[in-house]
């Protein structure tokens, strides 16, 4: 290898490194950042608005939580909970409370949380999920049939019900944290860069030393290859 050739490999896995760095630093800034409950709310990103769209992220504030599940979903082992929420103040709004599902994966704290809130009528929980739309790409197929059959019982809920959309904090945490599994990823293959590269500055470093002791080689490997293919037959003709 020559020093030119391997400066260059030297700078170039320094450079891949520092790259991998800089994404991973990225990934951790889009987690921190993602936007959360509060800020949904204040933007007016709020469930129930009369227009809404799959995979759309948004607040929902919780007026009444069913502690019973209603489904479970086995491919993501979550459950799917029964919800009154606030409906923001439009015209075409003629009820300010609507009904839907919410779906929480089994273990996460929020579910203790809305469990045990003593009064979400009074003390409403706003939390961010990411809104679904039945029949789509990874969501539930069938939730708006089987959720309208549960609503059509109650004539005072069915007006109101959102039986073609549900929401889930489920997707929404993984969205979020997406940017974490990326992060440790680049992280691991940054450092890989990096320590090749100085691996290969060290190896530099050891025949700048040989040919510094040895000037004939003339910062080449190929005379010693070279002797050394002499020197094979010439050890196998003195054994055989």
């Amino acid at each position: 290898m020559t020093e030119t050739h391997s400066n260059k490999s030297f700078i170039g896995m320094i450079i891949i490194a520092v790259l991998m760095f800089i994404i991973s630093i990225g990934a951790v800034g889009y987690s921190l950042l993602y936007p959360t409950a509060d800020t949904l709310y204040k933007e007016g990103k709020v469930f129930g608005l009369p227009y809404k769209s799959d995979q759309e992220t948004v607040a929902v504030k919780i007026t009444y939580f069913d502690p019973d599940y209603m489904a479970t979903v086995t491919r993501s082992n979550t459950k799917l909970y029964f919800i009154q929420f606030s409906r923001p103040k439009t015209i075409m709004n003629t009820n300010p409370f609507g009904y839907a599902s919410i779906e929480i994966k089994d273990g996460d704290p929020l579910l203790d949380k809305l469990k045990s809130a003593p009064d979400l009528s009074q003390n409403p929980m706003i939390v961010a999920a990411t809104i679904r739309k039945s029949g789509a790409k990874d969501a539930i197929q069938d939730y708006h049939y089987k959720f309208s059959n549960l609503v059509d019982r109650d004539e005072d809920i069915k007006p109101y019900a959102e039986t073609l959309y549900y929401v889930s904090v489920d997707e929404y945490d993984k969205s979020r944290l997406v940017g974490y599994p990326i992060a440790l990823m680049t992280i691991l293959i940054g450092l890989y860069f990096l320590y090749g590269a100085f691996s290969l500055r060290k190896k530099k470093k050891a025949y700048n030393e040989l040919y510094d002791s040895y000037p004939e080689l003339n910062h080449s490997m190929d005379t010693v290859i070279r002797q050394r293919n002499l020197c094979r037959p010439c050890i196998r003709n003195y054994f055989i």
